[in-house]
């Protein structure tokens, strides 16, 4: 009995070196891999059962996997991540509406306001040109309200005025339209996103509830799925009560 009991300590410790050598090399092979945190092989030893001679205890053995992630290191990595895409959005929406009214300033001064802007620093054919140069066309009717060739180039300068607010209205509700579209298909990646964290955190829960150690894949799958739902949405993440689980 005693040798057998000493052939089955070895061969459970063996065990043991071996899931931890299986780890490692998991390790390595997912170094690139974002998704994936570093794991561990967790050591207990084994139950005590009465042997001869006294009481003895079984070899040492596998208590499960647990991995290198830290909560408060997760929550800020979901919330930077959905900072940078909010402003990321933010860029893009401005970009297309600096498009859509023209609005370019030509050259690198940055201690000026708009207002202080010569008109050859305004982008030709942008809103802000047809307006400075109608402005000034009427500046210079009150100065010789008589004169044709003033009225006439006023005239024309309504005339480019009107065009730059339809062209400008019509690529505001263009941009209005993307919009409405890009706020659809991200509504139903934001529902699809949420079913999948569902059924990742039923199979954590499943997992767990079995005593077969900590789920670090699921986990990894779900920090993964949190991470482009921020890219969404504003969100807070809460560990559910363990004596009400939910899934």
């Amino acid at each position: 009995m005693s040798l057998l009991g000493e052939i089955s300590k070895n061969s459970e410790a063996l065990r043991y070196h071996a899931r931890t050598a299986e780890v490692a090399g998991q390790n390595l092979a997912h170094v690139n891999d974002e998704k994936y945190a570093r794991q561990r092989v967790l050591a207990r030893e084994g139950v005590m059962h009465k042997a001869f001679g006294g009481l003895l205890t079984s070899g040492l053995e596998a208590g499960g996997v647990d991995h290198a992630r830290n909560e408060f290191l997760d929550a800020r990595v979901i919330n930077e991540v959905g900072e940078g895409k909010s402003l990321a959005a933010q860029k893009e929406i401005l970009d297309l509406l600096q498009v859509a009214l023209g609005e370019e300033i030509t050259r690198q001064g940055v201690n000026v306001g708009l207002d202080d802007l010569h008109e050859s620093d305004l982008a030709p054919g942008s809103l802000t040109r047809a307006l400075n140069d109608f402005f000034n066309t009427m500046e210079e009717l009150s100065a010789s309200p008589f004169e044709p060739a003033i009225k006439q180039e006023l005239y024309h300068k309504i005339q480019t005025l009107t065009k730059r607010f339809n062209e400008a209205g019509q690529s505001l509700e263009q941009i209005e339209a993307e919009l409405t579209g890009t706020i659809e298909r991200s509504v139903d990646e934001v529902n699809r996103i949420l079913a999948q964290i569902h059924e990742t955190n039923v199979q954590v829960r499943r997992f767990e509830l079995l005593d077969q150690g900590k789920a670090v894949s699921y986990r990894d799958e779900r920090q993964a799925l949190l991470e482009s739902l921020a890219g969404y949405v504003n969100f807070t993440v809460q560990e559910e009560d363990k004596a009400k689980p939910t899934g």
